[in-house]
């Protein structure tokens, strides 16, 4: 393999002969910079690929923007390219110029974490992943407004929010925030939010999950055989949400023998496992199943130095 490109943003991997969408719903990563959600206006984007070598896969087109203009995508066919090519693919945003690499494989890495599944692995997480409490100044059946709040645009995107009413609490899902208007948009709800009235409200636990699948990935790209790899996606999972816990409790300790200190061991070490533990299967001959030869062959892996 070549050169990897380390954080923000591990290498984007393609799978062969499919179709892969290069997008920016959330972060834009390059450069070594990493933008949160609403902090970049994409008003122009395009993207053009590129082998090593500098043959041109895309010449470099225009993105498709969506309407809430903090998105751009384009989809491109990997169909008929080789199996671990290091790409570079070129996104230039607002005119500023982003460089990815990315590579092709049978069976590319995937994270599919999201917040809820570290809420399932640890219930100790809803109660203290609030952001901040306080009391509304207005709002509507899908907005609150709360002048006091300070925090950047998107802060709360993708989080979630608790209204309580006179005679019961509502949970919804947040799409937006305005720092100008101090408005936090959810998913609609039966009654109208009005001043007054108290709720909570948490960001999103997106870019930690991020950083942890980066730390994952980075780990698999230290497999030797790394392209006939069959990966199991479910037992990645697992390790993603490990280390994204580990993390987050990294962050709240202030000693090494405190209760968090030991939530990040816990974690830590149910991460170390999930590559402890695994068989790793290889598909020499790329037919997507195990023949016999393979099977015999299973081994722990060796890792890269």
């Amino acid at each position: 393999m070549g050169p990897r490109q380390g954080r923000p943003g591990m290498n984007i991997e393609i799978r062969k002969d499919s179709t892969h969408s290069f997008s920016f719903p959330g972060n834009v990563f390059g450069n070594e910079r990493r933008y949160k959600h609403g902090k970049v206006t994409i008003t122009t984007a395009t993207i053009g690929i590129t082998t090593a070598s500098g043959a041109v896969l895309l010449a470099p087109i225009g993105m498709p923007i969506a309407t809430d203009t903090f998105s751009a995508s384009y989809s491109w066919s990997a169909a008929g390219q080789p199996v671990d090519e290091n790409l570079i693919v070129t996104f230039t945003i607002n005119g500023t110029v982003f460089n990815r690499f990315a590579d092709i494989y049978y069976y590319p890495f995937q994270n599919t974490v999201c917040d809820d599944d570290l809420f399932a692995r640890d219930k100790a997480l809803a109660g203290d992943a609030w952001s901040i409490a306080g009391k509304a100044t207005g709002g509507s059946t899908s907005t609150l407004i709360d002048t006091s709040l300070l925090k950047d645009d998107g802060f709360f995107t993708g989080g979630m929010i608790e209204l309580f009413f006179d005679d019961h609490l509502e949970r919804r899902d947040i799409t937006g925030f305005s720092k100008t208007t101090k408005t936090i948009t959810f998913d609609p709800v039966a009654a109208t939010v009005v001043a007054g009235m108290g709720y909570a409200a948490r960001a999103s636990f997106q870019e930690n999950i991020d950083i942890a699948a980066e730390e994952v990935q980075e780990r698999f790209a230290q497999i030797e055989k790394r392209t006939y790899l069959l990966i199991d996606h479910s037992q990645m999972k697992t390790a993603i949400i490990n280390k994204a816990l580990a993390n987050y409790w990294r962050q709240k300790k202030k000693t090494e023998t405190d209760e968090f200190a030991l939530k990040e061991k816990d974690y830590l070490d149910d991460y170390e496992s999930c590559f402890r533990n695994t068989v790793w299967k290889y598909d020499k001959d790329k037919d997507l199943r195990l023949n016999a030869d393979e099977q015999a062959e299973l081994s722990q892996p060796r890792w890269r130095r």
